[in-house]
This record gives structure tokens, C-alpha cells and sequence, in this order.
């Protein structure tokens, strides 16, 4: 159980690459986004070690 407004996400590579293939608007999730800003705070936070 989380609490409210906490969430998990998971993508398998095969849908990622479909994501990243398809050519529909996103409205919500932009994985190559969220991606791009999670390696980036995981290289800041290895910085400060």
C-alpha cells in the first residue's frame, strides 16, 4: 500500500521502444523524458559522494 499520490512505474524495453516509434501526441507520459531527468539526478547524486 502507498500513500496517496505516490506511485510506481515500469516499462520493458520492448515498450519503450514502441514509445519511442509511435507517433501519437503524448498527454501524459513522456518516458524518454522521465528518463532523461532520472540519469541525470542519479549523476548529480553520484557527483555528491
Amino acid at each position: 500500500m502507498l500513500p496517496p499520490g505516490l506511485g510506481f512505474n515500469a516499462i520493458s524495453e520492448k515498450a519503450l521502444a514502441a514509445s519511442a516509434s509511435a507517433r501519437l501526441p503524448r498527454s501524459y507520459f513522456d518516458w524518454a523524458a522521465m528518463i532523461r531527468l532520472t540519469r541525470s539526478a542519479a549523476v548529480r547524486a553520484a557527483a555528491r559522494r
